[in-house]
């Protein structure tokens, strides 16, 4: 019998292993090493004993390259893991399958090691080489995916042109990355454009159901089945369990002993079961049946990937099944109409147990890729990945809407895997030198943009963009950080919780926040005046500090200027500087930025009345008396001579301004308040917070 291969079937760019906030810095420093290794070896690239994978691991340890990357302790040997964390290399052509560099490799590298120019699709020159590399990469010659008949990222670029370029995170998810051929993806855009309920547990469940029946797999599981019940029985049997571990039913990647350990056979054996006696047992005894036995097994799919409300929900319709619940005649019947227990024999219930043990699965490896799609897809520079869509970049929209008919038509197919893999490893300076069909000229494209939207004549791409992104942080900000959501991550961070942070910001965007602490801190305090002043205060300071594609912050403002101003009442500026500094390091890190930042913003606003507020968890009381100090003191600046006479800083705890917010304050009121203790009378500065400011928000 043969064995069923655990190969996923769909679309990974990258290598679960190899987890990046910055793909682009990583993916760069592999190549690097690899081209300097090979510029002195030249070692047949094999896992033998003193083979290529061998030596090359020797030579990142003796160099000290990637030592957070490559772990020797781990549970995959080293040499494989080298081997699939430049496999991605590979696949998009910078290297060979020996891991020599390419043509392109050389040219991506030597850009790298330039300073970048933007090119006439307005994209760095370095990511516009990544994409030309994933643009001609072509699943159908990878052995990995020898059902596969499309390309990835013209597969993608297609979806997001018939979702008139607004193409749905869900769709992406689920959808693309599991889709083979042309006609696949085309009867997935129709089935989901037509569903109203796009979001429907169900309606993805029966889409991969449908998916699974058209893998080899199933086909292979099928035979075994006919085979193996031909002299034996299904049921507790050495016979079947051996066959089960032997992976003739379903695959396993770690080996057939994972599905007695895991738990997989014994599931199977009660599944077999309720199926034997269904139509003799009452209610009751399902019941207790379900509760003790089935319900929560999820661990018998993926020991720990899995969640119990997915497995619970494909069962029974339901998430989460209460004993003492109302609605167990429900879940009885749920379970009993799926294909499992529906089935009219056990053959064919162990078929559909293939198919229920396949399809979840898929929906931990979707879970898994999702991440590394996303981050992957950002090195080509032409999408725009939000929390909740795929976007082109406009060019790329108009250019590729002029060969839309074109993206899913094989064109110049290579011949065999030897023909591709030159195509793909050569350098080609432009898109219409990879295909007859993009010689298209940018001057044409952007023709075409001013035509439809006259604005970009008058302010140019890169301004209309910058437009487009303010309202989607608009947008963003009303639906993502709305106030009650500023109020919880703001005491995260003061209780010091990265994790807990992390884990909502990874929940609500769908991809894990890789910028710094202290930078959504800032990003936050811009927000919550937004909401402070009733969202008269414009997002765009909030915008000038380095967004990532979620429009998240990637770092703090940049150095030599306060970190949030545009707060604005008929009478004050407001600016604000912010620290997760403490003690004696944060007197030494802002005691004087914060004056030298603030009497510059009030010289370059003609002296206009500023008032400055310094936020940080905890405030130390040294510098509290530096800061309270410049209220009564001046400031020269360093030619000696332009002198700023005074200044109003207040400092805020964090629990201050969560005070502000949860009660609902006003800019307006908060002025007047803040007027009120900056004109106290009051020079030290500890006792001054102590004793005044901090009452007023208690």
């Amino acid at each position: 019998m043969e064995i069923i291969s655990s190969n996923t079937n769909m679309i990974s760019l990258g290598n679960t292993g190899l987890r990046s906030g910055n793909p682009f810095e990583i993916q760069f420093n592999f190549l690097n090493a690899i081209i300097e290794w090979r510029e002195q070896d030249t070692t047949k690239w094999d896992r033998s004993p003193g083979g290529g994978q061998e030596r090359f691991l020797r030579y990142i340890q003796e160099n000290n390259i990637w030592k957070n990357q490559i772990k020797l302790d781990n549970k995959i040997e080293p040499i494989k893991d080298i081997r699939l964390k430049t496999a991605f290399l590979s696949d998009v052509g910078l290297v060979t399958e020996e891991r020599f560099p390419t043509d392109s490799g050389i040219k991506l590298r030597e850009l790298m090691n330039s300073s970048q120019n933007t090119n006439q699709w307005q994209i760095d020159d370095g990511n516009y080489e990544w994409f030309k590399q994933m643009f001609k990469y072509d699943l159908r010659f990878n052995s990995r995916y020898k059902t596969f008949k499309i390309c990835p990222i013209r597969s993608l670029i297609y979806c997001c042109l018939e979702f008139n370029n607004d193409l749905p995170y869900e769709f992406l998810k689920v959808f693309w990355s599991t889709t083979q051929t042309k006609e696949e993806l085309e009867r997935h855009i129709k089935n989901y454009k037509n569903n109203t309920n796009k979001d429907s547990k169900s309606d993805i469940f029966n889409s991969l159901i449908l998916r699974r029946k058209g893998l080899p797999q199933l086909a292979i599981a099928k035979k075994n089945i006919k085979k193996y019940s031909a002299n034996n029985k299904i049921s507790e049997n050495p016979s079947f369990k051996n066959f089960i571990k032997g992976r003739h039913l379903v695959g396993h990647g770690n080996g057939g002993s994972y599905l007695i350990q895991n738990g997989t056979y014994a599931l199977l054996l009660d599944f077999l079961e309720y199926w034997d006696k269904k139509n003799i047992w009452n209610n009751y005894v399902k019941k207790d049946f379900i509760y003790n036995k089935i319900i929560n097994k999820h661990k018998a799919i993926k020991s720990t990937k899995l969640i119990p409300q997915t497995y619970n929900e494909f069962l029974f319709k339901s998430p989460k099944l209460l004993k003492n619940s109302r609605d167990w005649n429900k879940y009885i019947q749920a379970f009993e109409n799926t294909d499992i227990i529906n089935s009219d024999n056990k053959q064919d219930l162990l078929l559909n147990f293939h198919t229920f043990y396949s399809v979840l699965t898929d929906i931990v490896n979707i879970n898994e890729y999702e991440d590394m799609n996303f981050r992957h897809l950002k090195l080509a520079e032409i999408f725009y990945i939000d929390y909740d869509s795929v976007r082109l970049k406009l060019q790329f929209k108009y250019l590729f809407e002029r060969v839309k008919d074109k993206l899913l038509i094989d064109h110049n197919l290579p011949k065999n895997k030897s023909e591709y893999r030159k195509f793909l490893e050569t350098h080609h300076e432009d898109l219409s030198k990879i295909y007859d069909f993009l010689d298209i000229k940018y001057k044409d494209v952007f023709m075409d943009i001013k035509r439809d939207i006259p604005e970009v004549g008058d302010m140019g791409l890169i301004h209309y963009e910058e437009k487009e992104k303010l309202n989607r942080f608009e947008k963003l900000v009303n639906s993502k950080f709305n106030l009650n959501k500023v109020i919880s991550l703001l005491k995260l961070i003061d209780n010091d919780d990265t994790d807990k942070i992390k884990a909502i910001l990874k929940e609500d965007f769908n991809d894990e926040y890789t910028g710094s602490i202290p930078a959504l801190f800032e990003y936050l305090l811009g927000i919550a005046f937004y909401w402070i002043s009733d969202k008269k205060v414009k997002l765009e300071d909030v915008l000038a500090m380095g967004l990532d594609n979620n429009l998240l912050p990637r770092s703090h403002m940049k150095g030599g200027r306060e970190d949030i101003n545009g707060i604005k009442t008929n009478t004050s500026h407001f600016i604000i500087e912010a620290t997760l500094s403490d003690s004696d390091a944060q007197r030494q890190m802002e005691a004087e930025p914060v004056p030298r930042h603030v009497a510059r913003y009030i010289q370059n606003n003609d002296h206009q009345k500023t008032i400055a507020i310094f936020a940080a968890r905890k405030l130390d009381p040294n510098n509290l008396v530096v800061l309270r100090n410049y209220k009564f003191s001046r400031w020269y600046d360093s030619d000696g001579q332009t002198v700023t006479q005074s200044m109003d800083i207040l400092p805020l705890t964090i629990k201050d301004i969560i005070y502000i917010l949860e009660m609902g304050i006003t800019l307006e009121d908060l002025e007047a308040t803040i007027d009120e203790l900056i004109s106290s009378g009051q020079k030290d500065g500890k006792v001054w917070y102590e004793e005044e400011v901090s009452k007023k928000f208690r």
